[in-house]
């Protein structure tokens, strides 16, 4: 695998139009579990400092509901670890219990690459954001669906499903589980404070 810059970017090319195949090429490649942490804890490091650069980049009034949050890198690098290991978890576990045959260790791989991804499209609306803020913007949306459809794509390979939209719609499920459970808990706690 080549990981020079130029590699790096033909293999973000060939994952976009081609990401089952790029995830069955991933998973051949029997990379050691310590490797694949290591991508993980790479990207999640990254792209919480990335975060935080664009975040002072944005005027005060548009990120006032994510203050708390950014109060610092660390803090956001463990909410981003957790989110992502919950990801992880559910893709594994939830495609198990519906008849998938992924593992933990492949889907850390491959959403550990997902991430390497967006990390670089982060990166590109930074730099948007310093140029022209509108194109920021409209990679933020390219950057949802991005996400959206190579989650699909992996979790269909990871666990040999066929049904695109099915796995489409339990990802948004989930999601939406997931947040309300969140809200949920953030309401008992916020009542439990006051």
């Amino acid at each position: 695998m080549d990981l020079s810059l130029p590699g790096l970017l033909e293999l973000i090319r060939y994952t976009i139009q081609a990401p089952r195949l790029a995830a069955r090429m991933f998973i051949k490649f029997r990379l050691p579990r310590d490797v694949r942490w290591l991508l993980f804890a790479l990207v999640v490091a990254a792209s919480s400092l990335l975060t935080h650069i664009g975040f002072e980049l944005l005027p005060k009034e548009d990120t006032a509901f994510m203050a708390a949050a950014m109060t610092s890198p660390i803090r956001s690098a463990l909410l981003q670890a957790g989110l992502l290991l919950t990801t992880v978890a559910a893709i594994t576990y939830i495609g198990r219990m519906l008849g998938g045959t992924g593992n933990f260790s492949d889907v850390l791989l491959l959403v550990g690459w997902l991430q390497f991804i967006l990390l670089c499209l982060q990166l590109l609306q930074i730099v948007a954001l310093l140029v022209f803020p509108p194109v920021a913007e409209i990679l933020g949306v390219f950057g949802l669906g991005l996400t959206f459809w190579l989650l699909t794509q992996f979790t269909l390979e990871l666990h040999g499903f066929q049904s695109a939209w099915r796995v489409f719609l339990g990802i948004v499920a989930v999601l939406f589980a997931a947040a309300f459970a969140l809200s949920l808990v953030l309401i008992t706690f916020s009542g439990a404070g006051g």
